[in-house]
């Protein structure tokens, strides 16, 4: 499925799979399997955007910023 939500959390570094459709985890985990360098790539992109998009100096301030709205309703 392609939740937009869960496109922005993975980014470029994962796979959404269609729990749905038979075979298609099948598919994706073979793929990865047999692909070890697609493999590396995704797991850099996946590293490198947990480290920007969801470090604590990034997130706390989104939090405080989303804490002082609630407190201002």
């Amino acid at each position: 499925h392609q939740f937009r939500v869960t496109q922005w959390i993975l980014g470029r570094g994962g796979t959404t799979v269609n729990m749905t459709a038979r075979g298609e985890l099948a598919r994706v985990l073979t793929d990865w399997s047999q692909n070890p360098e697609r493999r590396a790539e995704l797991g850099a992109e996946a590293r490198a955007r947990a480290r920007t998009t969801f470090a604590p100096e990034t997130v706390l301030p989104r939090y405080r910023e989303l804490q002082a709205a609630m407190r201002s309703r």
